[in-house]
């Protein structure tokens, strides 16, 4: 007689296996793309933030921009934005901000997501050390502020970016 036997073949398992590796696959795929797009999402909403402080600088501070070249937002001493007579652009510290009775304008100056501990800029690559990178131009009327993206977001291209006070630009256009 022929005994049956319960369970399942070698080939069965091997093609189980397969299966569950590639759907595996595809999950880690898809998880790590969306992580880029939500970093980009942020990187822009922090940027239109800072636009945002910006102008309102720009019009409580006599029609000028914080002074400044190269200087890395949201870490080191330039945390705070802030203006009054004595002490006006980015400040490491809200006491700083508080002398004079100077207004903070944005209480805590956003940083890349990527980096919680870097001082570098990007140079037009991503790495895991970008930081947004702010100048102030053309006697204080004027400021680009360069950041980097790890993937298209509208119309602005991957890699870096700047924001003016006339928008956002794609890498090609920054001033």
């Amino acid at each position: 007689m022929h005994s049956k036997q319960k369970g399942f073949t070698l080939i069965e398992l091997l093609v189980v296996i397969a299966i569950i590796g590639l759907l595996s696959t595809l999950a880690v795929v898809a998880l790590t793309s969306a992580r880029a797009k939500a970093r980009d999402a942020k990187r822009i909403s922090d940027i239109k933030q800072a636009q945002t402080a910006l102008e309102l600088y720009f019009a409580d501070q006599g029609q000028k921009y914080p002074t400044g070249a190269d200087l890395p937002l949201g870490v080191g001493t330039n945390l705070i934005l802030c203006g009054g007579t004595t002490a006006s652009g980015f400040k490491s510290a809200a006491t700083d901000c508080q002398a004079s009775g100077a207004t903070t304008f944005m209480g805590k100056v956003p940083k890349d997501p990527n980096s919680p501990n870097a001082t570098t800029i990007c140079g037009g690559t991503v790495t895991k050390d970008c930081n947004y990178k702010y100048s102030g131009t053309d006697s204080d009327t004027r400021y680009t502020i360069q950041f980097s993206l790890e993937g298209k977001s509208g119309d602005l291209a991957a890699g870096l970016n700047c924001a003016t006070q006339d928008g956002m630009k794609s890498g090609a256009t920054c001033p």
